[in-house]
């Protein structure tokens, strides 16, 4: 092989912290592992709202940043239970139906699993694909009709 056609590899962007502490990617690309590398370290104990999503990877929260991370979670979602083994709840809290903050589902808490029997239900009524994969790690019953 000549050397003037050497393939370049991809690589992702990682999480770096910033001479301010604040932490952002490499290169302001979205990418799933980074993005659930982040969620699963920093959502098992809190909710991360879709605006400091948008913060880490574009380094600002507007309109337009904060649509686009909105419109990227479904396949992050399915990307963290399907490659990761974690389940994804994301709240929807905006008057128009938008997603506006992620977590880790942790069993153990009862607010998750209120949370997570919410998103169920908005799941059933879209009739996504993975409602019944969700349904069966979760254990939750009497949410999806056979």
């Amino acid at each position: 092989m000549m050397a003037g056609n050497a393939v370049k590899k991809y690589k992702r962007p990682e999480i770096v912290a910033g001479s301010d502490g604040r932490k952002s990617l490499s290169k302001p690309v979205w990418n799933h592992d980074t993005m659930a590398e982040h969620v699963m370290a920093t959502g098992l104990v809190k909710w991360i709202k879709v605006g400091e999503l948008a913060r880490l990877v574009w380094g600002r929260s507007n309109d337009n940043f904060r649509r686009d991370v909105r419109r990227r979670l479904p396949n992050l979602k399915r990307h963290i239970a399907l490659a990761h083994n974690h389940l994804l709840l994301v709240e929807y809290n905006d008057p128009r139906g938008a997603a506006s903050a992620v977590k880790i589902y942790d069993p153990a808490k009862t607010a998750d699993v209120q949370a997570m029997h919410r998103m169920l239900t908005d799941m059933m009524a879209r009739k996504d694909a993975l409602l019944n994969y969700y349904e069966k790690v979760t254990g939750l019953s009497g949410l999806v009709e056979d």
